[in-house]
Protein backbone atom coordinates (compact mmCIF):
# COMPACT_ATOMS: atom_id res chain seq x y z
CA UNK A 1 0.00 0.00 0.00
CA UNK A 2 1.27 3.49 -0.76
CA UNK A 3 1.15 4.67 2.88
CA UNK A 4 3.00 1.59 4.14
CA UNK A 5 -0.06 0.00 5.81
CA UNK A 6 -1.46 -3.36 4.83
CA UNK A 7 -4.82 -3.35 3.07
CA UNK A 8 -7.82 -3.12 5.38
CA UNK A 9 -10.57 -5.67 4.90
CA UNK A 10 -14.17 -4.36 5.09
CA UNK A 11 -16.38 -6.58 7.29
CA UNK A 12 -20.10 -6.61 6.63
CA UNK A 13 -22.54 -7.86 9.24
CA UNK A 14 -24.53 -10.93 8.38
CA UNK A 15 -26.48 -12.02 11.47
CA UNK A 16 -26.72 -15.69 12.32
CA UNK A 17 -30.09 -17.31 11.78
CA UNK A 18 -32.18 -16.73 14.89
CA UNK A 19 -30.05 -13.83 16.19
CA UNK A 20 -32.53 -11.65 18.07
CA UNK A 21 -32.46 -7.98 17.03
CA UNK A 22 -29.25 -8.51 15.07
CA UNK A 23 -27.27 -9.11 18.27
CA UNK A 24 -24.98 -12.10 18.60
CA UNK A 25 -23.19 -13.30 21.72
CA UNK A 26 -20.31 -15.69 21.29
CA UNK A 27 -17.09 -16.66 22.97
CA UNK A 28 -13.62 -15.90 21.66
CA UNK A 29 -13.19 -19.66 21.21
CA UNK A 30 -16.25 -19.76 18.91
CA UNK A 31 -15.02 -16.71 17.02
CA UNK A 32 -11.69 -18.47 16.39
CA UNK A 33 -13.55 -21.60 15.20
CA UNK A 34 -15.48 -19.50 12.67
CA UNK A 35 -12.23 -18.11 11.25
CA UNK A 36 -10.18 -21.12 10.20
CA UNK A 37 -8.15 -19.01 7.73
CA UNK A 38 -6.96 -16.60 10.44
CA UNK A 39 -8.44 -13.57 8.67
CA UNK A 40 -9.30 -11.92 12.00
CA UNK A 41 -5.59 -11.27 12.51
CA UNK A 42 -5.43 -8.96 9.48
CA UNK A 43 -6.50 -5.29 9.61
CA UNK A 44 -10.26 -4.98 9.30
CA UNK A 45 -12.97 -2.32 9.30
CA UNK A 46 -16.30 -3.70 10.53
CA UNK A 47 -19.51 -1.92 9.56
CA UNK A 48 -20.97 -2.89 12.95
CA UNK A 49 -20.18 -2.34 16.62
CA UNK A 50 -18.13 -4.87 18.56
CA UNK A 51 -18.27 -5.12 22.34
CA UNK A 52 -15.76 -7.51 23.89
CA UNK A 53 -15.66 -8.60 27.51
CA UNK A 54 -12.28 -9.99 28.51
CA UNK A 55 -12.33 -11.66 31.93
CA UNK A 56 -8.75 -12.94 32.01
CA UNK A 57 -5.62 -13.35 29.95
CA UNK A 58 -3.72 -10.90 27.80
CA UNK A 59 -4.14 -9.40 24.35
CA UNK A 60 -3.74 -6.31 22.28
CA UNK A 61 -5.86 -4.04 20.12
CA UNK A 62 -5.04 -1.56 17.37
CA UNK A 63 -7.42 1.23 16.27
CA UNK A 64 -6.60 3.63 13.45
CA UNK A 65 -3.14 2.03 13.20
CA UNK A 66 -2.36 2.98 16.81
CA UNK A 67 -1.71 0.31 19.47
Amino acid sequence: MENGHRTVRQLHYLPALGAAYGVEVLSFARLREMDGAGARNRPQRPDFHVLALVASGRGGHVADFET
